[in-house]
């Protein structure tokens, strides 16, 4: 018996590999049993039997167009940035709403975020991952990592100012996966970049000084504070890169 055939339209097909790509593919992947799966930037057209389209705001135009040609179900998936922006001011986002037979979020907080009108159609669907083999970790640091576009709705403040109280800890490492899309939280992260490089220098000038006085102590100690600056100027450098 054919399956029926189901489009995912997602704003960010592999090239991206950014969230809703991600989600996108596993969904597919899960579904690929049941249905006959296409991926999609977009649609305009076609002979599939139902949609799910991620994204409110950036997936508007297949929404309209899925609706008009009378296809038959369709599942809007919202984003973080629908949740935390689009859907209380942008027309698209929320004419997206309407038309969706079905609502999906990915939290349970996230029917808060929803117009009362729309709760009856919304489900809460949690993601998860199979268990992972836990890893032997070093016991010589702890490493923290935050996932993650420079973006307001991301809350990197958080991360910058962890970075500076934690500034004089060693032991502690922080990495951060994400490109800097907001030019002033850019600007705020580049500026830190330029604080652990002119701590670094100093470092770097003080080793001839504690090498001339034979000081071991002190220049284990600019050692493990030159490593950890390095790497946190390395870290921002790259995301500002990006």
């Amino acid at each position: 018996m054919l399956l029926p055939a189901l489009v995912i339209v997602t704003p960010a097909l592999a090239a991206a590999n950014n969230g809703n790509w991600r989600t996108a593919q596993r969904w597919a992947h899960m579904l690929s049993d049941h249905y006959r799966v296409r991926l999609a930037q977009a649609w305009s057209g076609g002979s599939e039997d139902l949609m799910i389209a991620l994204h409110a705001r950036r997936s508007a135009a297949s929404v309209q167009a899925w609706r008009a040609a009378e296809q038959g179900p369709l599942a809007l998936v919202l984003t973080g940035t629908d949740l935390y922006g689009d859907i209380q001011h942008d027309a698209a986002a929320q004419r997206s709403l309407a038309l969706a037979d079905r609502l999906v979020v990915l939290n349970e907080l996230g029917l808060q975020s929803l117009p009362a009108e729309f709760h009856h159609k919304a489900s809460v669907c949690l993601q998860s991952t199979p268990q992972r083999q836990t890893q032997v970790k070093t016991t010589r640091h702890l490493r923290a990592l935050m996932v993650g576009h420079l973006r307001e709705e991301k809350s990197p403040q958080t991360y910058f100012e962890a970075a500076r109280l934690l500034a004089a800890r060693p032991d502690i490492l922080l990495d951060h996966i994400g490109g800097g899309l907001d030019e002033a939280l850019a600007a705020e992260a580049r500026m830190l970049m330029q604080g652990h490089e002119a701590v670094a220098r100093t470092a770097r000038e003080l080793f001839p000084l504690a090498d001339q006085a034979h000081d071991e102590p002190t220049a284990d100690l600019l050692t493990q504070r030159l490593t950890v600056h390095e790497q946190t100027a390395w870290m921002l450098r790259a995301l500002l890169e990006e």
